[in-house]
């Protein structure tokens, strides 16, 4: 059960992830899951469909003011340690030492970015989206 938790829960943070943008414009998003080992065929599914996610709002091309999403896939081979792993690379976890074991808590510091990244990106993309929405309004009434 922890670890069905764990992994929707990291899969959950890859979403939320932008893994950065280039210079072309292109939003990366890193998915975390199971691509291989016993894992393998859920994550596949799972990973179709933020596939099919992405390829419908690329389509709506004024949704991101013409940029293009990117999944980015990320094979946890099925184990939340390697989960953890990326979720620490990407400033999202911090681990400390408690006696024999270490505890896992968000890193507020991680997690701030992020916030900041996404409040600029809807705004930016409600702004676009009322652009075009406007617009096709205009043609309607015409």
């Amino acid at each position: 059960m922890k670890r069905s938790l764990f992994a929707g829960a990291a899969m959950l943070a890859a979403v939320m992830l932008p893994a950065g943008a280039s210079a072309e414009g292109t939003i990366k998003i890193g998915v975390i899951g199971g691509l291989s080992g016993s894992s393998a065929l859920q994550g596949e599914e799972q990973l179709k469909a933020f596939y099919a996610a992405a390829d419908f709002v690329n389509s709506e091309r004024s949704v991101l003011d013409g940029k293009k999403i990117e999944i980015v896939p990320i094979d946890n081979k099925g184990n939340p340690q390697e989960s953890l792993r990326v979720l620490k690379q990407a400033h999202l976890v911090i681990d400390r030492p408690a006696g024999n074991r270490r505890l896992y808590e968000l890193d507020p510091a991680g997690i701030d970015s992020l916030r900041s990244y996404f409040e600029k990106f809807w705004t930016h993309a409600l702004a676009a989206f009322k652009k075009a929405a406007e617009a096709h309004g205009h043609k309607e009434a015409e």
